[in-house]
């Protein structure tokens, strides 16, 4: 659950969850965010080379992520008719307890200047 709706989120989303699978060297991720207008629900794989997930025809999602020491740095694209439109670029910080994580991104949308994101999520029950 996204514990955090501060001015560094632009009001947006008012809620989202998220569930992280292993999968391979990575991991597949189902986002559910309601931004006030109804829940609406994403899933994507994430990979060290990049793995890709079919949005729609002539359309690819590419995330890729780079382990290091302390965080998880992650790359979203989107493959548009054979034209790449970075999408998220960020890092994920779990805390030393293990009950937080943190989502800094940038996002572009379109040619709008990017904007930076940031999220705490706690960890929900077990």
């Amino acid at each position: 659950m996204d514990t955090t709706n501060g001015a560094d989120d632009h009001g947006l989303p008012k809620t989202e969850t998220l569930v992280f699978a292993p999968l391979n060297n990575g991991f597949h991720l189902t986002a559910t965010a309601d931004d006030g207008q109804g829940p609406a629900t994403s899933t994507f794989d994430c990979a060290p080379g990049g793995a890709s997930t079919t949005l729609g025809a002539n359309q690819v999602m590419l995330c890729t992520i780079h382990l290091t020491g302390d965080s998880l740095l992650y790359t979203v694209d989107v493959l548009n008719n054979g034209e790449t439109v970075s999408t998220e670029r960020g890092r994920l910080v779990l805390s030393a307890s293990g009950q937080t994580l943190r989502d800094q991104y940038d996002a572009t949308s379109g040619s709008a200047k990017a904007t930076h994101h940031r999220h705490v999520y706690a960890k929900a029950g077990d």
